[in-house]
């Protein structure tokens, strides 16, 4: 992949290509979906990142505990990200 990942806290909007599936369809009408996603970057792994869309503010102990609304996303997905 050849997105460069923003640093973890940047917030950011990331343009990727989300996988969708298709029941009782004909097949040509079967295609992934372009999607843009807007938050966070929570975390950097090695093949896939997590965008924090919502953070609860209550009882946060460490950020792997933190609890909020996630959306984790396969590198290979990614199209492009924009730091906002």
């Amino acid at each position: 992949m050849g997105t460069k990942i923003p640093a973890v806290g940047k917030l950011a909007k990331v343009y990727w290509t989300d996988v969708v599936g298709y029941t009782n369809v004909a097949a040509s009408t079967a295609k992934p979906a372009k999607a843009i996603t807007i938050g966070y970057i929570h975390k950097d792994a090695s093949d896939y990142i997590v965008i924090a869309t919502s953070y609860f503010t209550d009882k946060v102990l460490t950020e792997d505990e933190r609890e909020g609304d996630f959306t984790a996303m396969p590198k290979g997905l990614i199209d492009k990200i924009e730091v906002i």
